[in-house]
């Protein structure tokens, strides 16, 4: 079966909002493909509502891990071995703007959280104007006495106990 297919056919889970954007990575010297699925609703402007993203890895053909989250939008996957981050922005009526960065690693074939963190910012005279940076776990910082956490163990309610925990 073509990767494309392969891709396609597991990315159909129970659709939540009405759109549905599909989109691919190939990262880590083309070893790894990273898709993403972006399911979201618009508001009454015709802007992006709520959204909820799915991210799989696969290794040449082969589904290996995933995991989902709420978020706005995805706006960029940056890719440097033996790392990957996911950046996410997310903007209020008022323009205070949140980007979040997920960073993973990659680690005996298995990609594992290597950071979390938030800035906060708005726009001043044309400028970005940072207003806090947080970050909410580094691997090397956090991992005293605990395990990994594996990017299949990443969802929502992990994301919001690390921030908590700070």
């Amino acid at each position: 079966m073509p990767i494309f297919l392969k891709i396609l056919f597991s990315c159909i889970f129970f659709i939540t909002y009405p759109n549905l954007d599909i989109s691919s990575y190939a990262i880590l010297n083309e070893k790894y493909y990273l898709v993403v699925v972006d399911n979201y609703i618009n508001d009454d402007f015709g802007n992006r509502g709520l959204s909820y993203n799915c991210i799989k890895i696969f290794k040449d053909i082969t589904l290996t891990q995933q995991f989902c989250f709420n978020v706005n939008a995805i706006i960029k996957i940056v890719n440097k071995m033996p790392f990957f981050t996911i950046e996410t922005l997310q903007q209020n009526r008022i323009g205070e703007t949140t980007n979040t960065y997920l960073t993973f690693q990659l680690i005996n074939d298995k990609f594992y959280l290597y950071q979390y963190s938030k800035k906060e910012w708005h726009m001043y005279k044309d400028k970005e104007a940072i207003d806090n940076i947080f970050i909410y776990y580094r691997q090397p910082r956090d991992l005293q006495n605990k395990k990994l956490i594996l990017l299949d163990n990443v969802n929502d309610e992990l994301l919001q106990n690390l921030e908590e925990s700070k």
